[in-house]
């Protein structure tokens, strides 16, 4: 719940600030149901992440140290940081 919450904050607050955030997640809340609301908004950051070239880099990264952690390898490959 915390992560859907942080995923959706930017929004909220930009939405909040404007004063249309109550009445646009109200209507859309209504007309198609908060927990699909919730899914295709998860699914578009998702797609943006790993549709991205160096959030793909950055992931595959991640996903190479964390096996080489539980690998028990000292091999672990250094994370690209540019």
């Amino acid at each position: 719940m915390i992560l859907i919450r942080l995923a959706f904050l930017p929004l909220r607050l930009v939405l909040g600030v404007t004063g249309l955030g109550l009445r646009t997640s109200y209507r859309a809340g209504r007309l198609v149901g908060y927990g699909r609301l919730a899914t295709f908004g998860l699914g578009v950051a998702v797609g943006v992440v790993v549709a991205t070239p160096a959030a793909r880099e950055w992931l595959r990264a991640a996903a190479e140290e964390a096996l080489a952690r539980v690998q028990g390898t000292d091999d672990a490959p250094e994370p690209d940081t540019h």
